[in-house]
């Protein structure tokens, strides 16, 4: 019994670790958020709350630089240039910040 549940947790766990192609709904979770503009001269637009995680800080410009590189390169995006970043206040302590991204 304990070798069928260890083998289900890790057959859960390894199921992640799909080497495919991602879809723009794969990098997208509550922390990010990238899609297409329909025009203009940036490829990809990411909206990221100021919210802290283990892993990143989203009020650090240099943690959200990261965090939205590594998904656009998931995305197949070999160099992500950062054009533009625009912060809104969405009221108390919630700040959202627009980021515009070119891929070289």
């Amino acid at each position: 019994m304990r070798h069928a549940l260890l083998l289900l947790l890790l057959g859960l766990a390894l199921g992640g670790c799909n080497p495919t192609a991602h879809s723009m709904n794969d990098v997208s979770d509550d922390n990010v958020e990238i899609w297409r503009p329909g025009s203009g001269d940036a490829d990809f637009i990411a909206a990221v709350a100021n919210r802290q995680t283990l892993l990143f800080n989203g009020n650090l410009r240099a943690d959200r630089i990261s965090l939205v590189g590594s998904r656009l390169k998931s995305l197949g995006c070999r160099y992500p240039r950062l054009l533009r970043e625009k912060a809104e206040d969405e009221g108390g302590n919630h700040i959202l910040y627009y980021s515009a991204w070119k891929c070289g």
